[in-house]
């Protein structure tokens, strides 16, 4: 069922950077030039926007591989692989000038050793981005408003329930 449905797209040309610049004042200013690693990069909406917003390096980090592929596709496609390398993980010994992570760590488990990895990652004087979508237990954590009104859907209906329902919708 997944494979028949189409690749869900997750910004609108053009939007990409519009929620990031929203929360952090002068945020396209502070990628120009700099080695960006775009932590949890889906399918690279956003990887692709920081390349073309001037950032001289990207690096997407994202650990599903059919995300990955599409995003690796979406890369090739826009012609930006000088630019922009997708991986499953941090390189070592990375040395960034900005991290982002943009609505990824409500869904890690481990988020206190990946804040500490990424702080390893950034180099001296780095930012780090981070934004958090809503957390499971929150009323909107189970991310279904795309078609779901109901808050809390995820604590009246078993998981598996929201997620079978959700991949009528989304191919993620």
């Amino acid at each position: 069922l997944h494979d028949a449905l189409p690749i869900c797209i997750h910004y609108d040309s053009g939007t990409e950077l519009q929620r990031l610049e929203e929360v952090f004042p002068d945020f396209t200013r502070n990628i120009k030039g700099k080695l960006v690693v775009d932590f949890g990069c889906g399918e690279a909406y956003q990887a692709v926007a920081f390349a073309r917003a001037g950032a001289s390096q990207v690096i997407g980090i994202e650990i599903n591989d059919r995300i990955l592929d599409r995003g690796r596709k979406r890369v090739a496609g826009q012609g930006l692989e000088p630019a922009i390398s997708l991986e499953r993980e941090l390189p070592e010994h990375l040395k960034a000038d900005v991290i982002v992570s943009q609505n990824s760590f409500e869904h890690f488990s481990n988020a206190g050793e990946i804040l500490d990895r990424l702080r390893q990652a950034l180099a001296p004087g780095g930012k780090l981005f981070i934004t958090f979508a809503p957390p499971w237990y929150a009323p909107w954590g189970a991310h279904m408003a795309f078609f779901c009104r109901l808050p809390w859907v995820q604590l009246l209906f078993p998981e598996a329930t929201v997620m079978e329902v959700r991949s009528l919708f989304r191919s993620d």
